[in-house]
């Protein structure tokens, strides 16, 4: 076994070890981020869900839960990418996360302040 072979191995080895952490940890950040969403939809619907909503910063603080549970959910198809079994099918994964990339960097770059681009994208669902 030459040396190119064995370092290929090896990349790849780690790269599924890092795919695997990346999914896992997405998944749980995702589970995360769903709970907690659940839990502010169920108290809304309550009879306290007027009081909860007028606190100052409850939107924005649910903005970053999902915009949390978008950053998961892209780490969760990254780790999927990345125990790929070849490399064209893990390129094929990577492409659409690239393409999200791009837009959100694209919209960085259209946005007009800094504070107005982080507080569109709290606002997405």
């Amino acid at each position: 076994m030459g040396l190119l072979s064995l370092g290929r191995k090896m990349l790849a080895g780690a790269a599924v070890l890092g795919g695997k952490a990346l999914k896992t940890a997405g998944a749980l950040g995702t589970k995360i981020s769903s709970g907690l969403l659940d839990a502010a939809h169920m108290v809304e619907g309550s009879a306290l869900g007027g009081l909860v909503q007028s606190i100052p910063g409850y939107d924005m603080a649910k903005g970053a839960i999902r915009l949390g549970g978008r950053v998961a959910g892209f780490s969760e198809r990254l780790g999927e990418a990345l125990q790929q079994p070849t490399l064209q099918a893990g390129l094929d994964k990577l492409g659409p996360l690239m393409s999200d990339a791009q837009a959100v960097y694209d919209r960085s770059k259209t946005a007009t302040t800094n504070e107005g681009f982080i507080r569109s994208e709290l606002e997405k669902t």
